[in-house]
């Protein structure tokens, strides 16, 4: 994985663009509190998608939560690369 392109800052885009890892996932649909079923979002840096992540409740690394499915629905980074 090239972690060059992905964008500098706290979010999956920059001025430049969007982040080439980061995909609509059309398999996976989840309840979005009263907004009905929604398309996951999909990263195929880190491998897993925002409708995991909002059935497990957290992401772990390193033995501690971190983070929740809406970081990465709303395009917050949660990889760390490019901070």
């Amino acid at each position: 994985m090239d972690e060059s392109v992905i964008p500098k800052g706290m979010y999956c885009y920059d001025d430049k663009g969007y982040c080439p890892y980061t995909r609509e996932d059309e398999r996976y649909k989840y309840d979005a509190h009263g907004f009905g079923c929604v398309s996951s979002t999909w990263c195929d840096y880190l491998k897993l998608n925002s409708a995991q992540l909002d059935f497990e409740g957290r992401y772990e690394k390193d033995g501690g939560k971190r983070y929740t499915a809406h970081l990465i629905y709303d395009l917050c980074k949660i990889c760390g690369v490019n901070e």
